[in-house]
């Protein structure tokens, strides 16, 4: 009998298989707006500030006493790097180009628009500067890694068969996320709302515009096509 995976295979050529899980399409309209109100307390907070605020110094302090590897940050610090970062966006994109899947191409797209809205938009309005006079809220490594470890989770859920895998692949691009964001904070990058705000934006645009793309080809609408079925499921 033919398997879940398969019968998807034509629905992603024609663009009408989703991009997010049926699981989480349900809670999508929440999660995105909290999300959403993560960074706009963050940036009212420290609109216009210079410097961290109180409760921020006390976890700089507390990260710099706990003495975590700089090996550990460094490596943080690398996911976010300029040449890291665009070989993964085209490593994604090509991935999603062999399964001819044109809705997973145009998601690739969210991932750098997540750092330059960041960079253009959000940092310019909010107008936090760290001790060195550069604009640091929210943060655009942070954002970066948040966005692209995103995106992989959403391509490689059709590709992960088993359940248990699958929740352990969520677990470690989580956790690298949260590594590079702390690692801004311990490499004294930013400051910890900054990294927090860049998490959450990162995260925020991905599934964002992954959702806006599941409405406009109505992939939610048929539910006997799910991303997150396993082949077991398949009459």
């Amino acid at each position: 009998m033919p398997t879940v995976e398969a019968d998807l295979e034509p629905a992603r050529r024609y663009g009408r298989a989703p991009l997010i899980p049926r699981y989480l399409w349900r809670w999508i309209g929440p999660l995105l707006g909290g999300l959403t109100a993560i960074v706009v307390a963050g940036g009212f907070l420290t609109a216009g500030e210079t410097g961290p605020r109180q409760f921020e110094r006390r976890i700089m302090d507390a990260v710099d006493s706990a003495h975590v590897s700089r090996r550990l940050m460094r490596l943080g610090m690398q996911f976010g790097a300029p040449r890291f970062f665009a070989a993964i966006v085209i490593a994604l994109a090509l991935w999603a180009a062999v399964r001819q899947s044109w809705p997973e191409l145009i998601a690739c797209a969210s991932v750098p628009a997540a750092v330059l809205i960041v960079e253009q938009v959000l940092k310019p309005i909010v107008g936090r500067h760290y001790v060195n006079d550069v604009l640091c809220y929210p943060s655009g490594t942070a954002t970066g890694v948040a966005a692209w470890t995103t995106l992989t989770w959403l391509l490689a859920m059709p590709a992960v068969r088993s359940e248990g895998l699958r929740l352990s692949l969520a677990i470690c691009l989580a956790a690298l996320a949260a590594l590079t964001a702390f690692s801004t904070v311990g490499y004294h990058a930013h400051y910890p709302l900054d990294a927090v705000a860049g998490f959450a934006t990162g995260i925020g645009i991905v599934l964002g515009w992954a959702a806006v793309i599941d409405l406009f080809t109505g992939a939610h609408r048929d539910r006997s096509l799910s991303r997150d079925a396993m082949p077991s499921d398949a009459a």
